[in-house]
């Protein structure tokens, strides 16, 4: 992952096998980001798709595991969304947690 800030922009690129969620994240926490909009593009070759159904009240999730171009991905970020993204995706499997003593 690399990232670099234009006039109050940031521009982020990942590598191969990075996290969207958990990289966005990172970088929130180094620039004390606590909402933004996002927009992307790329390629992926997992992707995790989710939607809400009203009458149930529950999500529901499709994972697609190919080479995929991302054409379009929009969102916005508030550290309440973003910690409950990355839960969600740690109770699916679809990434750890470490956690870490501070002193």
């Amino acid at each position: 992952m690399e990232y670099r800030v234009f006039s109050g922009k940031i521009a982020l690129r990942l590598d191969v096998g990075d996290e969207i969620l958990k990289a966005v994240k990172e970088v929130c926490e180094k620039e004390n980001i606590k909402l933004a909009s996002v927009a992307g593009l790329g390629a992926v070759s997992k992707a995790v798709v989710g939607l809400y159904r009203v009458s149930e009240q529950e999500y529901v999730r499709n994972v697609f595991e190919q080479d995929m171009e991302l054409v379009s991905l929009i969102g916005n970020i508030s550290q309440k969304v973003l910690t409950a993204n990355l839960r969600s995706m740690e109770d699916a499997g679809l990434l750890t947690r470490k956690v870490y003593a501070e002193v």
